[in-house]
């Protein structure tokens, strides 16, 4: 993906119509359960997977997820990259993701380069993570692991409000319910991001965390 320097979103806010390639009822299919239970089988329950190893500190368990989370979502992105021609970067409802002063300039950018600015700015507060054993985490790790799972979760909330169309024909709807799962129950578990910037896909999370019919998943 080639990525630019800019200035991370903010808080999202409201705007009167969503700006993608689907109407607002098309781009709720993902909610419904033939297409929300297309998951794909890890192999144990999700929940046992976030359970914490005893001889982890939770800031290095926390990391962990955080940069797997960076990877995969960067990679759901890339797949739909061609197709993301948006003038605006928007979720479900037309939930505008752009910092206010962004949405002020003359010449704003589309929501491709947009995306692409937060995923090197993740990329680039990533890089400050402890990388060897015994290495102290800096002070603000919890606030920017917390940005970074907000950057995350308003790039999955545009794929699924913009894009649900191209993850179907390209028949990657398991690994885009897979990461998004992850995500939310990641967050579920240890309340990294405030439940105001989940509601975007609160409709999506209680669907992923229906119970799944394995027969309807795919497999790793």
């Amino acid at each position: 993906i080639g990525k630019a320097r800019g200035r991370p979103g903010s808080a999202a806010d409201r705007s009167p119509s969503s700006a993608g390639n689907n109407s607002s009822e098309e781009c709720r299919l993902y909610t419904q359960p033939e297409h929300a239970a297309k998951q794909i089988v890890l192999g144990t329950d999700l929940d046992q997977l976030l359970e914490q190893p005893l001889l982890l500190q939770q800031n290095e368990w926390v990391a962990t997820h955080v940069c797997a989370l960076y990877e995969n979502v960067s990679t759901v992105f890339e797949a739909v990259y061609d197709f993301c021609n948006c003038e605006k970067f928007t979720g479900p409802g037309g939930v505008n993701f752009c910092a206010p002063e962004e949405k002020t300039k003359k010449a704003r950018s589309s929501a491709r380069n947009h995306i692409d600015s937060l995923l090197t700015q993740c990329q680039e507060m990533l890089g400050n993570f402890p990388t060897r054993y015994g290495q102290a985490f800096l002070m603000d790790f919890h606030a920017v692991s917390a940005c970074v799972l907000r950057h995350l979760l308003h790039i999955l909330a545009h794929v699924y409000a913009c894009h649900f169309d191209s993850v179907l024909r390209m028949d990657l709807t398991p690994h885009l319910n897979t990461v998004a799962r992850h995500l939310l129950a990641f967050n579920l578990k240890f309340r990294i991001v405030d439940d105001k910037d989940v509601e975007v896909l609160a409709d999506l999370q209680a669907a992923l965390m229906r119970p799944v019919d394995v027969a309807g998943c795919s497999t790793a």
